[in-house]
């Protein structure tokens, strides 16, 4: 579940064009529960008209992290829609969270206690993710093709540490089919990328599971 923007001159803006100007306003924290409030939504709608498993990755603002009241609301919110929180999947930022690892762990802790997962995106160099991947809890890793193709003995030791701490692996902005084969390969777990699924507020996703 990926924020966008559309403008009136029909421009479609990235969450990365535009948060950060939400984030000046300090309305960074209702933006944030808004999308998780969708995203409940639109899995309780989704379960009742599809016999179907269906898990939605939901990216949040390291602010978050200092709202000590948001866990008791995503309870509440999980409670009032009915949705199991096995279902979701909190996104963080890797670089803003780990700023704070104590404070980010305890709260993390909290999520991963009514069955939500935590993923951790990295858009930075990879040695900072493998070097503290196991600082704080998470169930999946998220990276770019990029850093795969940039740092590529860096990324097979991520690999196989994540593996060995049972994470799965998350490969986004994925552009081009020759790219599919090589992941794959490569042991990647899910990938993301406009070549995958355009741009869109429909839920009829082809998602694809390495």
């Amino acid at each position: 579940c990926l924020l966008r923007l559309h403008c009136a001159d029909d421009r479609i803006l990235t969450a990365g064009e535009f948060l950060p100007m939400v984030e000046q306003t300090g309305k960074i924290l209702k933006v944030d529960r808004w999308v998780i409030i969708k995203a409940l939504m639109m899995l309780r709608k989704l379960h009742q008209k599809q016999d179907m498993k269906l898990r939605m990755l939901v990216s949040q603002s390291e602010s978050t992290l200092k709202d000590l009241k948001r866990p008791d609301w995503i309870r509440e919110s999980l409670d009032k829609t009915g949705v199991n929180g096995r279902d979701v999947v909190l996104e963080f930022r890797f670089p803003e969270i780990a700023t704070n690892p104590q404070s980010a762990k305890t709260y993390l802790e909290k999520l991963r206690q009514m069955g939500i997962g935590i993923s951790l995106n990295n858009t930075n160099e990879l040695d900072t993710l493998l070097h503290n991947l196991d600082l704080l809890p998470s169930d999946y890793i998220k990276i770019t093709e990029s850093q795969i193709r940039n740092h590529p003995d860096i990324w097979r030791e991520l690999v196989k540490r994540a593996r060995g701490q049972n994470k799965y692996v998350i490969v986004s902005r994925i552009e081009h089919p020759d790219l599919l084969g090589k992941l794959w390969s490569q042991e990647v777990d899910y990938i993301q990328g406009n070549f995958i699924q355009p741009t869109g507020v429909e839920t009829n996703y082809d998602i694809i599971d390495a």
